[in-house]
């Protein structure tokens, strides 16, 4: 479903990806509060969220910074794969020194701060180009 608008209307991708960060956070501060109805519903929301956005970036990041796709795909997936690599055993960490519900909730500020960080960057971009 992503992928359909995103196709539709390519020039809010980035917007798409930074919504589909924050509802993957609401979903991860669903499941914190460990109740059986909530948990089932955060696990859909978080997946809604936070499973395809990294895909929507790219899309949006080749179509905005197309002078060198190559290299912006190569930053992409180093970042990818380096979170796919690290991201467990932080979690395992936390998980083991803080407990379930702070690791989730420590989780969910990450991906704020993830969605935040890639406003800026499009408010930069945006500044840049002199786009309002």
């Amino acid at each position: 479903m992503a992928g359909f608008i995103a196709d539709q209307r390519p020039d809010i991708n980035v917007l798409f990806v930074i919504g589909m960060m924050l509802l993957g956070m609401l979903g991860l501060v669903l499941i914190s509060f460990h109740v059986p109805s909530l948990f089932l519903l955060g696990s859909f929301v978080t997946v809604i969220g936070l499973f395809g956005w990294n895909g929507l970036l790219v899309a949006a990041a080749i179509r905005l910074l197309s002078v060198s796709p190559v290299k912006i795909l190569g930053w992409l997936q180093m970042g990818f794969f380096m979170g796919a690599a690290l991201a467990p055993m932080v979690f395992g960490i936390l998980m083991s020194t803080l407990g379930v519900r702070w690791a989730i909730i420590i989780t969910a500020v990450c991906a704020v701060i993830g969605a935040l960080m890639i406003l800026y960057g499009e408010i930069l971009r945006r500044a840049t180009l002199n786009i309002s």
